[in-house]
């Protein structure tokens, strides 16, 4: 399909290709190429052995887009789900769930021109709401341990210092488990760990940490983060970077944690 890129007047062709094994959180994932298209040849754009992910999650696999939305925008939705353990989740009577339908774009970067994804808007959907600008979190300060439940739209975004270690959120927290959401300041990278998210006995798969490649833009890290009962779906820096992840928590597991390790941060 062909969009345009972001801040121009220019189209570029995008050709997705789902795989069935060796995505960058293992198993399933898709890939995507930028390029042109003459209505039979697709031309690559990029050096031959680069590869750009769509998605650094375990859990985002066969996007299926469709075109001719009323406003012009394009959207995909992928199977939120993967082939090394799709069969033995625990679940019953489902394997897997669409993600939430995203909005897809082009930007330029530095790096070459890149995909970014945008949920569909969920305000229709929000009740209660909690709000902090500017706000100093601390390695002992956890600014969320008055709020709990199950599902959230979280909007976060900070200030990176290169003296800081780690920035991010453990969801679902309670009765000894917790799902890791965050950021390591010196290795650059977005990182999600589900060893300690609930029910992972199922496939040793499952339990594996999973990170993504992520520049800070203007010293700054934003996430756009949605907690459902089973999945997290993760968008940072406007969608540049997206992972979708699979959950399993115990039920009484509702709690929210905000962590800094290596000194203070400042939530703008």
């Amino acid at each position: 399909f062909e969009l345009l890129v972001d801040e121009t007047n220019e189209m570029s062709w995008v050709l997705m290709v789902g795989i069935g094994d060796c995505a960058p959180a293992g198993g399933s994932g898709q890939q995507y190429f930028v390029g042109t298209f003459d209505g039979q040849t697709f031309t690559n754009e990029n050096e031959k052995d680069m590869v750009l992910w769509a998605d650094y999650g375990a859990d985002f696999y066969a996007g299926q887009s469709w075109s001719d939305e009323p406003q012009g925008k394009h959207i995909w939705a992928g199977w939120l789900n993967n082939w090394k353990y799709a069969q033995s989740i625990p679940t019953s009577s489902w394997r897997g769930a669409l993600t939430l339908p995203r909005d897809l774009g082009l930007t330029q970067t530095p790096q070459g021109i890149r995909l970014t994804q945008q949920p569909i808007s969920l305000e229709s959907l929000r009740t209660e709401s909690w709000h902090w600008e500017n706000t100093t979190i601390t390695e002992t300060n956890n600014l969320l341990e008055n709020i709990s439940g199950k599902t959230f739209e979280i909007l976060l975004e900070f200030q990176v210092d290169a003296m800081l270690n780690r920035v991010g959120l453990n969801l679902r927290v309670g009765d000894g488990t917790k799902t890791t959401l965050g950021y390591g300041i010196k290795a650059k990278q977005l990182f999600f760990g589900r060893a300690e998210s609930g029910e992972t006995n199922f496939s040793k798969d499952f339990s594996l940490n999973h990170i993504a490649p992520l520049l800070p833009q203007n010293d700054t890290i934003k996430l756009h983060i949605i907690l459902d009962r089973a999945s997290v779906e993760v968008f940072a820096n406007d969608g540049l970077v997206v992972m979708t992840e699979q959950i399993f928590p115990v039920d009484n597991a509702t709690g929210l944690e905000l962590f800094v390790d290596g000194g203070d941060v400042v939530f703008k």
